[in-house]
């Protein structure tokens, strides 16, 4: 599950969840992934099965990452300043990377 609202994007997937302000989200350096790029994700604390992966992994890159997908192939990868970047599997990624551009480009105050 994520959600997205004018201040943050909240992922949850099984036991782990994040938050990321939108602020810190480095929106330039954002693109959707297909999961084959991501084969040698390592595992730190969370649950792999084939298809279905949740919780904290660290990529070939060496960045940490929230991962939440469950059997699909387009990822969207958002790196962060917050320490760790999120790949969660949304519905349409190709949607949601101009809304958090929009987002971030018209802060909302709290």
């Amino acid at each position: 599950m994520r959600q997205v609202d004018a201040q943050c994007i909240a992922v949850r997937s099984t036991f782990f969840r994040t938050q990321v302000s939108i602020a810190q989200l480095q929106l330039d350096q954002a693109r959707v992934v297909d999961l084959a790029e991501l084969r040698s994700l390592r595992k730190l604390r969370g649950h792999g099965l084939p298809g279905f992966r949740s919780g904290w992994y660290r990529l070939r890159n060496r960045d940490k990452a929230f991962v939440a997908t469950a059997d699909s192939r387009l990822l969207l990868w958002l790196p962060s300043s917050a320490g760790h970047g999120l790949l969660p599997d949304v519905g349409d990624p190709d949607g949601l990377l101009p809304r958090l551009r929009e987002l971030a480009a018209h802060p909302h105050p709290r």
